[in-house]
């Protein structure tokens, strides 16, 4: 009878994991930091001391899991697989060849929910992991490990590494680079592959470590030797920018100043968004050749000259709405799904696009027959799925989770035919509060584990 016992304690365990380790957000972390990721129509706005545009001119995992890992996208058979690259899986969720990924609301839902709403798994998982002198224990990675490992033969984790002291060897330190690469280790170790987008956006002036390009080409030598040495295989490194309009070589602004040489570089991204009009207010439509224009300088260096796969690490085309009357800031760039899971009671801000026309649009420009057969090399694209409040105004960048007939879209055009809509986000659902999620897994498992003792000594 000694065995049941123990059983019943690991199973508790497990279902504890489980439960709270996806939701699980790091009291020092940011899942996002104010950033300036947008390209709009014209010229670049300073809006609540928050850059976005640079250009030349101006500065359900027990039930579903199995069930959703051997789905594969009805969209992209023809092309299955093509542009597999540094652990993609062939079968992994694309469109026209190109792989499509997600980075989520941690706080809210994870993988699991996310497969579930399109029937199958995304092909690469963004998270927002901060490391600093104060805490190097990236425990925000050891929560999200579970369910992870759940999709890890069908999904790529790509976490930006915020370095939040800055960038050069006083600010981050070796023991910092080593703590990462022992953590991609474990990570590679349980099946996971790592694309490590360190100092994402080193380019703009709103991040610690911004606009440093030899302090940054210093601490990405460094973090790269570190995980080499600890043997992580299958971690990667994605060199990502803030997308830029200018020549490429200005020495702050551009690309070419930050690269640390093909040696240490296995992918080049970008972040790219779809911000709307010259004054990044208001509800346009993007042109036929928006991205492909802005895109074409980067693919050229990158790919080919560099024989660089190419990645837009994070994109959107948020939608904007008015604060409505009575609303009280939580601070800009701060996620609000929580205060208005359900937007329809929201106002629209001028422009006149409706939600579905600005994301779908935005959608065919990122993975489209067109983009695809122009940029060979292009070989994903990540959706940035979060509503925030942001330079007085309320923004939707989410696919799912919030607009029901964009989702509906994203779901048919890139899901498979046991997608299901997600609803919303559960009427019941709260934040977990900083500490929360491991207080109570510790407390919990401790007394499994302390009655299945008494049990035995009985």
């Amino acid at each position: 009878m000694l065995f049941p016992v123990r059983r019943c304690s690991v199973v508790l365990n497990l279902m504890l994991i489980c439960v709270f380790c996806p939701l699980r957000t790091d009291a020092g972390a940011k899942p996002r930091q104010a950033d300036a990721t947008f390209l709009v129509g014209g010229a670049t706005q300073t809006l609540s001391g928050s850059p976005f545009v640079m250009n030349s001119s101006t500065s359900a995992i027990a039930t579903s899991t199995t069930a959703l890992l051997q789905t594969t996208s009805t969209s992209t058979q023809a092309t299955l697989g093509a542009r597999a690259t540094l652990g993609l899986a062939s079968s992994g969720m694309q469109r026209n060849g190109i792989y499509f990924g997600m980075l989520p609301d941690w706080d809210f839902y994870g993988p699991q929910d996310v497969a579930r709403v399109f029937g199958a798994p995304v092909a690469i998982t963004g998270d927002y992991i901060t490391i600093s002198k104060a805490d190097s224990s990236l425990s925000q990675i050891r929560y999200h490990t579970p369910v992870l490992q759940q999709f890890a033969s069908s999904s790529v984790y790509a976490p930006a590494i915020i370095p939040g002291d800055g960038v050069g060897n006083t600010n981050f330190t070796q023991d910092m680079a080593n703590a990462l690469a022992s953590k991609f280790l474990s990570l590679n170790n349980a099946g996971i592959t790592v694309w490590c987008r360190f100092a994402y956006e080193f380019n703009g002036y709103w991040n610690v470590y911004g606009q440093q390009p030899d302090a940054f080409k210093e601490s990405w030598t460094m973090l790269y030797t570190a995980v080499k040495q600890a043997g992580a295989a299958q971690t990667y490194f994605l060199w990502s920018p803030n997308v830029w309009t200018g020549d490429i070589n200005d020495p702050i602004n551009g690309y070419t100043n930050y690269y640390p040489g093909d040696d240490m570089v296995d992918l080049c991204g970008l972040s790219f968004y779809f911000f709307g009009d010259s004054s990044q207010t208001e509800n346009i439509l993007p042109t036929s050749d928006t991205f492909s224009s802005a895109l074409q300088s980067f693919y050229d260096e990158y790919h080919t000259g560099h024989d660089k796969p190419i990645v837009i690490s994070e994109s959107s085309a948020p939608y904007h709405y008015n604060q409505p009357a009575g609303f009280v800031s939580s601070g800009n760039d701060t996620e609000i799904a929580l205060k208005y899971q359900n937007a329809s009671g929201l106002t629209p801000a001028g422009g006149g696009a409706a939600q579905l026309e600005m994301k779908q649009d935005w959608l065919e420009e990122l993975n489209g027959e067109t983009t695809a057969l122009q940029f060979p090399g292009l070989v994903a694209v990540s959706w940035f799925n979060l509503f925030k409040d942001r330079n007085n105004q309320l923004m939707d960048f989410r696919a799912i989770y919030g607009d029901n007939a964009t989702e509906t879209y994203f779901r048919t055009t890139l899901g498979t035919s046991s997608g299901q809509p997600s609803g919303g986000l559960p009427s019941s659902a709260t934040r977990l509060l900083p500490g929360f999620a491991s207080c109570t897994f510790g407390m919990v498992s401790a007394l499994c584990l302390m009655y299945s003792e008494r049990l035995l000594l009985s």
